[in-house]
């Protein structure tokens, strides 16, 4: 398990090159991919904030990311990632592909 600070520092970094417009969203995907190994999922609701509008197209990746935190115990952060995909993603064809 990585130590909880260095997941602070890299997100920081992460934000930097954002805020320099800087397209992170290959860096976002890693970084929750480690976090959700880690069990860190609100550390992952903080980095689907930073996605930009086109990356949420990959539905696939996002409702995977979902379902893994879904299944935990700490399921109350799925609601919180599930909320921004909605709000930021063409819902109808989220929805749409997952049968709703």
């Amino acid at each position: 398990m990585i130590e909880s600070g260095s997941y602070a520092v890299a997100f920081s970094e992460i934000r930097e090159l954002y805020d320099k417009d800087k397209n992170v969203d290959d860096l976002l995907k890693a970084y929750i991919d480690a976090c959700l190994s880690d069990d860190q999922y609100k550390r992952v609701v903080q980095a689907f904030e930073l996605f930009s509008d086109d990356a949420f197209s990959d539905t696939e990746y996002f409702i995977g990311v979902i379902d893994s935190m879904a299944s935990s115990q700490k399921s109350h952060y799925a609601y919180d990632v599930l909320e921004i995909l909605l709000d930021r993603a063409n819902t109808e064809a989220i929805l749409t592909n997952y049968g709703y």
